[in-house]
């Protein structure tokens, strides 16, 4: 390593979870573009460091499964029935 930081773009759910990260890598531009073009699909999209990447992930195995997710659906659920 040259003492470079290292960089990487992150997807980040409607909750505000880290669900997913591609490293930003030149060498592979083309398959960092259709990662980024994925994960604004279902949420936003950041660069940071890798390291605050790592330490913002979500510790859901699955977006659909983010504890984040789960809450606001009952929340939504909750007042559908309540109308």
């Amino acid at each position: 390593m040259t003492g470079e930081t290292l960089m990487a773009y992150v997807g980040r759910a409607h909750c505000g979870c880290v669900q997913a990260a591609t490293l930003d890598e030149p060498r592979h531009a083309d398959q960092v573009r259709r990662d980024v073009a994925g994960f604004r699909r279902w949420g936003t999209v950041e660069r940071m460091t890798v390291e605050d990447a790592r330490s913002a992930f979500c510790l859901s195995p699955h977006p659909l499964f983010c504890p984040c997710s789960r809450a606001r659906a009952a929340i939504a659920a909750a007042r559908e029935e309540a109308v």
